[in-house]
């Protein structure tokens, strides 16, 4: 739709005519941010007191990948009433608004309903259910941090685990920086803690892995680190099965290969491997 205003005098008095157009949305967009804000069901983390944080990261992840981010963090300024794209921002806003509260559950959504603002609905959520102010949650995740290791957990479900935790404990950091280069040196700082405190829960028969990262310079990621673990742990898996195998000790014997005493299994497997490559 297009609205078109007509202001102005000219110098002697009489009626000086100009046209200021505006562009404002059309019905269709309307129609269709109204359709999109009723059937989009953004999370099944329906918001209820007690699942802040799933809620927080699920919900946070969708609005992002919708392109609408910029109304929980105010980017998205919005316009006087009289500027451009007015509506359109009350429209998105709003829309966004009906996201939110829809993925809360009912006795919880009717607290929302009243408000004028997405970011006033996203940071009076966060003040009611986040308990970041309760130093026992606090006190309770660094605790099960510092005691977490593998133990007889696949290092997927590990590594799992402490993401999880990790990403708790960081709605905790309202540590502010005064300077972007501060910020960066904290979160590697905190990279590098997270990457010793993986390793060091790691189960004993993976020490060569853990030595090798931590030999490599520069320092490598977390996420290459639990990637090289990941496929080490399935490597001593596979080689401990087939040791087992009864037509192993058949291959071995079909090829010659002498059982050292003292000889592990893996480095029975490894050997014997590496002969039946060479006579390849």
């Amino acid at each position: 739709m297009v609205k078109t205003t007509m202001t102005g005098h000219a110098r002697d008095g009489t009626s000086e005519v100009s046209s200021e157009t505006i562009t404002q949305p059309s019905n269709s967009v309307y129609a269709s941010n109204i359709a999109e804000s009723h059937t989009l069901q953004i999370t099944q983390h329906k918001l209820n007191g007690t699942n802040y944080l799933d809620w927080f990261q699920s919900v946070l992840l969708i609005i992002h990948s919708k392109g609408r981010l910029g109304y929980l963090t105010e980017d998205s300024q919005k316009p006087t009433a009289t500027e451009h794209g007015y509506l359109t921002w009350e429209s998105e806003n709003s829309m966004v608004m009906v996201w939110l509260v829809n993925s809360m559950e009912p006795k919880t959504r009717w607290n929302y309903l009243s408000y004028k603002t997405l970011k006033e609905i996203w940071d009076t959520a966060k003040v009611m259910y986040s308990d970041l102010g309760n130093v026992s949650q606090l006190f309770e995740l660094q605790s099960e941090l510092k005691e977490k290791k593998q133990g007889d957990s696949m290092v997927t479900n590990y590594y799992n685990t402490l993401i999880s935790l990790w990403q708790e404990l960081d709605l905790f950091d309202d540590n502010t920086r005064a300077c972007p280069d501060c910020s960066i040196r904290y979160i590697k700082k905190l990279e590098k803690e997270r990457l010793f405190a993986f390793l060091h829960g790691l189960n004993k028969d993976l020490n060569e892995v853990h030595e090798c990262s931590l030999g490599t310079k520069p320092l490598p990621g977390i996420q290459d680190v639990f990637s090289k673990v990941r496929w080490e742990e399935s490597r001593k898996r596979v080689m401990h099965k087939t040791s087992k195998d009864p037509c192993y000790k058949t291959l071995l014997l079909s090829q010659n290969i002498v059982v050292q005493p003292l000889e592990s299994n893996v480095q029975i497997m490894e050997r014997s491997v590496q002969i039946l490559v060479s006579s390849v």
